[in-house]
């Protein structure tokens, strides 16, 4: 039976926090695969131009070969990512960290039996399955829009919402559509998509940024958030 409504969550920030070492094994990857040297990788994720995990990969070689890289240039670099995030979790190098309420309320969307649950990240699939699973909290996501769409968030959240509306046997409307999310490039993604936004952050400073740029509803935690859900929906 269809769901009558959607909540499509990012990640980073969202439901898991990135942490120092799974951001050092991205930039590493291009040390290790691709012979950057450190000095040339900037680790600050918003001076590059897209912030998606392909795009940054591409801008990074370009910038190193002085052309456009092919794509297989380009995936040789995110598969030693993505088995270097693989190893280290496996290995326990390292551990995954999961935003405070994320499991519990994902455990509450199921159980409603009303949500279509879905994931919009600039992650590639294989490293977000991966703390996902480590994490405890992959499965529920049946509509998924991963960095692999090769645009900003805009378009990876286009991906989940064209994909919810094909697996859903009857058509959902915008305003049926919660996207959590905690960068501005959220925000923007929501408002061109028309779906409804919460803004999530556990940094004060992050919060005051989405409210500054005209975020109504944003949460600390998720321990409101599925009440927060229900009343934006109408349910």
């Amino acid at each position: 039976m269809p769901h009558s409504h959607a909540v499509i969550f990012d990640i980073d920030g969202v439901l898991l926090h990135l942490t120092r070492q799974e951001e050092q094994r991205f930039f590493n990857a291009f040390r290790d695969a691709a012979g950057i040297a450190e000095h040339h990788i900037n680790a600050d994720w918003n001076s590059y131009r897209v912030r998606n995990d392909v795009a940054i990969a591409g801008e990074l070689l370009e910038r190193h070969l002085g052309r456009t890289p092919a794509e297989s240039e380009v995936w040789a670099v995110l598969d030693h990512y993505v088995d270097s995030i693989e190893t280290g979790l496996a290995r326990g190098g390292l551990v995954t960290e999961v935003i405070d309420g994320a499991e519990a309320l994902l455990t509450d969307l199921a159980a409603a039996n009303k949500f279509h649950l879905g994931l919009a990240t600039a992650n590639i699939r294989g490293t977000a399955e991966a703390r996902l699973k480590h994490a405890g909290l992959w499965g529920p996501f049946g509509a998924c829009g991963y960095a692999e769409s090769g645009g900003p968030k805009t378009e990876i959240l286009g991906a989940a919402v064209a994909e919810l509306r094909d697996a859903n046997r009857q058509p959902l409307a915008p305003d049926q559509i919660v996207f959590l999310g905690d960068q501005l490039g959220d925000l923007d993604a929501a408002r061109n998509n028309g779906v409804h936004f919460i803004g999530v952050s556990t940094q004060p400073e992050q919060r005051d940024v989405l409210r500054d740029n005209g975020v109504e509803i944003v949460v600390a935690n998720h321990d409101e958030t599925a009440a927060t859900i229900g009343r934006i929906l109408g349910l």
